[in-house]
């Protein structure tokens, strides 16, 4: 599993947010279990998800409201998707390891807590998919599985693993725990602050594999601490360490670019605009920080106009498919591709395309970079001026 995979897999974990709405139980939850001896022992990047206290957060309950119609067809689309219902903490671990297959500390291991529905688990594997006693659990083995290929282990009641077989060993074997107990106390921290985190000691050779220039410089980044809080709106914490100053001072610049970029076109997404203007950015020798900080009225105003903007631009989308005008006619020649559309007819008005848009004028704008040993520093450019 890839670091890259990863940071993936965890941005859309919390994307999950606005289609699993929280559910609470008249019982009390079982003691929680020690994930932490769970983390691989050679971890070099360690990914939290307090999945049901997102969920029951004042920003998880808002969000599943403002998407409650959408939840039960994702949760009812698969019994895999069902299943993300009933977890409560993931932790997953890993080394990016450049060393090769062979290294025996080599690999990643997703620690689950939750309520694990074997019945239903079972539905959501492949067909064919074997049982096997591995270390004293129970291990599924879905049919043609590759030998390096991760693996469900089901611990007990509570409990689960996906891990190859050679990392699954280590941590049933007792040897699991992050040895690097820096990382590991950061991890810790952050787990108490926030309820999506990721803290990374090294991106080791992730550039050198990997064609995209984007991900090529993460080969300037000695370590990176990153966290969302969900109880008090949207808080955003992320803290880099890069190899240079000179590193820390491109990160920076990148980060308000991209900020200053997404804020251009703000008739179309005006409070998504004034969120992303919020963001700070400052550096202080090879360190780099990154905050942002929404209030809850502000966020649900945000999602609110959002949704509306994604129906508003699906109902287009499929006008423009059925080639529908906004007066509810379609263009002579063409039939309806579906029933209740009005048909046409000889006398029907003319179809008539939008007019372009107009250009936009050019703009002038500038970023601000402050806290660099050599001072304040200013980067200019001009947008718009073009028909897009």
């Amino acid at each position: 599993m890839r670091l890259k995979t990863v940071l993936i897999a965890a941005a859309v974990t919390a994307a999950l947010l606005v289609l699993c709405p929280p559910v609470y139980s008249g019982q009390a939850a079982p003691p929680p279990t020690d994930l932490w001896k769970m983390v691989h022992p050679g971890a070099k990047f360690i990914v939290g998800i307090d999945w049901q206290r997102a969920k029951s957060s004042p920003v998880g309950r808002m969000i599943a409201k403002q998407f409650a119609g959408q939840a039960g067809k994702f949760k009812s689309s698969g019994p895999g998707l069902e299943m993300i219902d009933q977890l409560d903490r993931v932790l997953i671990s890993g080394t990016e390891a450049s060393t090769g297959a062979a290294d025996p500390m080599a690999g990643s291991v997703v620690a689950i807590e939750g309520r694990l529905d074997r019945a239903l688990l079972k539905k959501s594997l492949p067909a064919g998919t074997a049982v096997e006693r591995f270390r004293g659990v129970d291990l599924y083995v879905p049919p043609k599985s590759k030998v390096n290929e991760p693996l469900l282990a089901i611990l007990n009641d509570r409990n689960a693993l996906l891990a190859d077989r050679t990392t699954m060993a280590l941590v049933l074997d007792g040897q699991s725990g992050a040895r690097d107990t820096a990382l590991l106390q950061r991890a810790v921290d952050m787990s108490a602050k926030c309820e999506i985190w990721m803290v990374a000691a090294s991106f080791g050779n992730t550039g050198a594999e990997s064609p995209e220039p984007a991900f090529r410089q993460l080969q300037d980044i000695d370590s990176m601490d990153f966290g969302l809080n969900l109880q008090q709106g949207l808080g955003l914490r992320a803290n880099l360490i890069a190899k240079t100053p000179e590193s820390a001072q491109g990160f920076a610049m990148m980060a308000q670019l991209f900020s200053s970029m997404a804020t251009q076109n703000q008739k179309q997404a005006p409070e998504l605009t004034e969120m992303l203007r919020s963001i700070k950015v400052t550096t202080e020798g090879n360190a780099v920080r990154m905050s942002l900080d929404i209030s809850a009225a502000q966020l649900e105003k945000g999602v609110a106009s959002a949704r509306a903007s994604f129906e508003q631009n699906g109902r287009r989308t499929i006008e423009s498919f059925l080639g529908v005008q906004p007066s509810g006619q379609i263009p002579p020649g063409l039939k309806p591709a579906v029933k209740g559309v009005p048909g046409g007819s000889p006398t029907q008005t003319a179809y008539s395309p939008a007019p372009p848009r107009e250009p936009e004028p050019p703009k002038t704008r500038t970023i601000r970079i402050v806290g660099s040993d050599d001072g304040p520093k200013e980067i200019t450019y001009t947008t718009g001026g073009k028909t897009h």
